[in-house]
């Protein structure tokens, strides 16, 4: 509003930007009417529909009160113009509203463009299968790289934690039981078959060695001893899920003890699950007391240690000795595996020759 001298006159103020502003009432319902007309736009395209009749679908209610100075009587719609006001002695002026009919329309059939938007939106049964196909190839090539990922990082961790408990066990055992090169050794007896040849060497008193130097310092879930077996071996399984099978001075670590399964020797040797050893079963090796034998000289006063009897000290003899090395055909066991990990910082070589 204006007031005084301020105010322009009647007729100034279209042409100085004043339009409608003297009449808020008028320029609200302007509003109100663009809106709905953006809305009956938006209504028509996400209705999918084809032509303009379905714009008149949003219904209005009718007899609204529409200012004369924004109602275009020549087609009844709602535009700006240059209407005459009547002034008032307090120079504001306003101007008188007409009855506009705005016919109410009759009510959706929504029920019917609901099934249209539920056919439009379905997949055929082709396109089903053909999506199913597609997530099962790619299943099929990743899940299995996943599950070997997985398995190596298992591995690994138990791995350096089976190393560190017994390690750290043997450092508190010392202080208890003397300097590990005296400790006493696994004693072990020889089974010999009708023609005298030697085909076991059963542990007599592991049991007892294991509980004087490593029960008290070592967590454990359980131990067995494997009173079937006729190497005399001992099952000691971790509250980690994985097991170490001990019998003399080769130590055989499960990092999953569902992995164990016990074995007895035969003449040949050959029930002796030595295709396991590198990815189901790792040697380590203890014998802190052994002799001044040049092929066990890695283990002289050492704790639990990855295998490393008759060793040259090359990473090659690792990956490539015919008897122990790293790799798919040996003529023993891969018991090196374990030290080649080791020298990877305790992580599985990206060019490990064994699958998980």
């Amino acid at each position: 509003m204006y007031i005084g001298e301020n105010a322009p006159e009647v007729g100034e103020e279209k042409s100085r930007g004043y339009a409608d502003i003297r009449h808020p009432e008028g320029e609200a319902r302007r509003i109100f009417y663009v809106i709905l007309n953006s809305f009956q736009e938006l209504k028509r395209f996400f209705a999918g529909a084809q032509n303009d009749e379905d714009s008149s679908r949003l219904g209005i209610l009718a007899q609204q009160e529409i200012p004369e100075h924004v109602r275009d009587d020549d087609n009844n719609g709602i535009t700006t113009s240059n209407a005459t006001h009547s002034p008032r002695n307090d120079k504001t002026s306003f101007t008188k509203t007409v009855k506009h009919d705005i016919v109410p329309l009759a009510p959706r059939n929504d029920s019917k463009e609901l099934n249209d938007f539920k056919k439009r939106a379905a997949f055929t049964l082709a396109e089903v299968l053909i999506t199913l196909g597609i997530i099962g190839v790619v299943a099929a090539m990743t899940i299995p790289t996943l599950v070997s990922s997985y398995k190596k990082k298992v591995v690994e961790s138990r791995i350096i934690n089976f190393y560190s408990v017994m390690n750290n066990a043997v450092k508190m055992s010392e202080m208890e039981n003397g300097s590990v090169t005296l400790w006493n050794s696994i004693e072990q007896d020889e089974v010999e078959d009708d023609t005298g040849n030697v085909i076991a060497t059963p542990s007599t008193n592991v049991q007892e060695w294991f509980d004087k130097y490593f029960s008290p310092y070592v967590k454990t879930a359980k131990i067995e001893k494997l009173t079937s077996d006729r190497d005399g071996k001992l099952a000691v399984y971790f509250n980690n899920g994985s097991l170490v099978l001990i019998g003399g001075s080769s130590w055989f670590f499960y990092p999953y003890a569902e992995d164990f399964r016990t074995y007895a020797y035969n003449a040949n040797y050959t029930d002796i699950p030595k295709s396991d050893c590198g990815t189901k079963f790792f040697t380590f090796y203890f014998n802190p007391a052994t002799a001044n034998n040049n092929s066990y000289k890695y283990h002289k006063g050492k704790g639990v240690e990855p295998y490393m009897a008759y060793w040259d000290g090359t990473l090659d003899d690792l990956k490539n000795n015919n008897m122990l090395g790293c790799k798919e055909n040996v003529s023993n066991e891969r018991a090196f595996c374990t030290k080649l990990i080791q020298l990877n910082n305790w992580k599985i070589p990206d060019d490990y020759p064994l699958k998980f």
